[in-house]
Parts: structure tokens; C-alpha cells; sequence
């Protein structure tokens, strides 16, 4: 079973494509504006301040996924992969805690 810092498996489950529509959205809410008002892309921050600042930006926006709830199968990213392990590792077993903040309100996508 993954270790609790191995977020590998959680970054294939984003290539979902319902999860990636969803991490969409919360992307373009931290940086669409400034790229829209710049007429840029992601990788042209890459560019300026290096790939090193841009990934700490890229990561900025997926931990705010991480704990955000969507109107999509599953709900929140971080509990479907939790739910998807279980059932793989140790099948029958509920889900022992969720990572979900239930003061956000959920998001349409997919």
C-alpha cells in the first residue's frame, strides 16, 4: 500500500477525465484572470520564473482541488481515491475519514 506522502497514484486518478475537468476549473479560478489579462499560458510562467516557482504555483491550485467538493461521481477527488484503494488493498472496509471540507460548496463540472 502507498506510503501517506505518495501522491503518485492520486495524480493518475487526476487524468480521470471527470477529475481533470474539475481540476480544471479550479485551475483557470487561480490563474485564468492573469493569463487571460496577459494573454499567456501556464508554460510561459514556466518561462519566467522557472519551473521550479511555476510547479510551486501548479501545486498552490491542487491542493485547493484536493479539498474541494464537485458535483460529479464521487464527490471529492481525495475520498474517491481513498474509497478506490480500500476496495483494491482491503475490500468491505467503509471509509475511515473523509478529506472533503464540507463548508465549501460543491462545483459543476463533467
Amino acid at each position: 500500500m502507498p506510503t501517506s506522502h505518495d501522491v503518485k497514484g492520486l495524480m493518475k486518478f487526476l487524468a480521470r477525465e471527470e477529475w481533470r475537468e474539475c481540476f480544471d476549473e479550479v485551475f483557470y479560478d487561480h490563474f485564468g484572470p492573469v493569463l487571460d489579462a496577459s494573454d499567456m499560458d501556464f508554460e510561459d510562467i514556466a518561462e519566467i520564473l522557472g519551473d521550479v516557482w511555476a510547479m510551486t504555483l501548479w501545486g498552490c491550485a491542487f491542493e485547493d482541488f484536493l479539498t474541494q467538493d464537485f458535483e460529479v461521481e464521487g464527490g471529492n477527488i481525495v475520498d474517491e481515491y481513498e474509497r478506490s484503494e480500500k476496495a483494491m488493498f482491503a475490500p468491505g472496509l467503509g471509509s475511515a475519514m473523509s478529506f472533503s471540507n464540507g463548508s465549501l460548496t460543491g462545483r459543476h463540472c463533467a
